[in-house]
Parts: C-alpha cells; sequence; structure tokens
C-alpha cells in the first residue's frame, strides 16, 4: 500500500480574522459546530453567492455527501487568489453546501415518496439552508419540519453522553469493537 503525505495548510490571517470579527464578544461555556456556521453565515451575508463557482459534489450519486472536497477547493482558491473577498469567499462556499444539502434531501424526499422534510443537527440553523429547504418543501408539496435554532445543535454531545452511560455500564471496549448502529443503551 502506497501512503500519501498528508499536506498541512496554515490558516489563512484575513478569513480567521474576518471570523474572529463575526463572533459574538461573550462565548458561552455551550459553544458547538453551531457556532463555526454562524460565522460563516455572518460573514457571507455581506458577499456574492455566485462570485467562485465552487463544485458541487456527489449531487448525481446517493444519498451520501462530504465536503472535503469543497473545503479544498476553497484553500486551493484562496492560496491562488489571495486578495478574493473573505465575504465572497464565505457565500460561496456557503451556496455550494446549501445546493448539494437541499438537493440531496429533495431527492430523498422524490424517491421514498414521503409527506414531509425535516432538517437537525448544527447544520439546521444556516439560514439559507432553512429558506431553501422551506421553499423546495413548499414547491414539492411536501410538509417541512424547522426545529428552533436553540435546538439546532451538533450532535457530538449526545454521542459523548451515550458513550459514557455504556462506558459506565459495561466497561471499556476492545479495539475490535464494531459498529452498531442499532445499539441499545443501558437504562
Amino acid at each position: 500500500m502506497v501512503r500519501r503525505r498528508m499536506r498541512v495548510y496554515p490558516r489563512r490571517r484575513p478569513i480567521t480574522q474576518a471570523a474572529t470579527a463575526a463572533a459574538p464578544r461573550k462565548i458561552s461555556s455551550s459553544v458547538t459546530e453551531d457556532r463555526k456556521e454562524k460565522r460563516i453565515e455572518e460573514i457571507a451575508r455581506s458577499g456574492d453567492p455566485q462570485a467562485i463557482d465552487f463544485p458541487r459534489a456527489m449531487v448525481h450519486s446517493g444519498f451520501d455527501f462530504s465536503f472535503s472536497g469543497l473545503k479544498t477547493a476553497v484553500i486551493n482558491h484562496v492560496r491562488r487568489y489571495p486578495e478574493a473577498a473573505t465575504e465572497d469567499v464565505a457565500a460561496s462556499f456557503q451556496a455550494a453546501a446549501v445546493d448539494v444539502l437541499a438537493l440531496k434531501l429533495e431527492r430523498a424526499a422524490a424517491e421514498y415518496d414521503v409527506a414531509s422534510v425535516a432538517l437537525a443537527g448544527g447544520v439546521a440553523a444556516n439560514t439559507p439552508l432553512r429558506q431553501r429547504v422551506a421553499l423546495d418543501a413548499e414547491l414539492a408539496g411536501l410538509g417541512c419540519s424547522l426545529p428552533g435554532r436553540t435546538y439546532c445543535t451538533d450532535n457530538a454531545a449526545m454521542v459523548a453522553a451515550a458513550g459514557w452511560h455504556r462506558f459506565r455500564s459495561d466497561g471499556p471496549s476492545g479495539l475490535d469493537l464494531p459498529a452498531v448502529p442499532g445499539l441499545r443503551l443501558p437504562v
């Protein structure tokens, strides 16, 4: 097996500074991925979502999605065009991510002939995604459930809590533990 060496890209100062400036001064103790999503949304608000044509990967294949190619495209674009407006980069990135998620949801709804769709997790707090999903659902004649932003948090804390309870009841697991999607939690 040939091992590829991973490249480590340094953080870009202008984007990092813009993200920091857009963040609220007081950060609560329950910071989640939602905070990162909000920063992108705030910066993107004043950008042009069509300024950069970032890729929309895996749109026509299955329902899985990955944003690693999109993130790589952003890094490469910023390295190639360091003068690119941070707002345009953020808006174009957000537009590409929203397109992929909305298209996958639309295809899944059609294939499984559902009556309604829903968003969940940290990404469900993103305003452009919420608007796009609600509009697409309305045009398709589907119901649409969007949780209040207070409930749009990353699932990592819930997974960690479930892991803690499993550890307390069963002890540590071996490194050969398989993935068990329907694993029951101790009561």
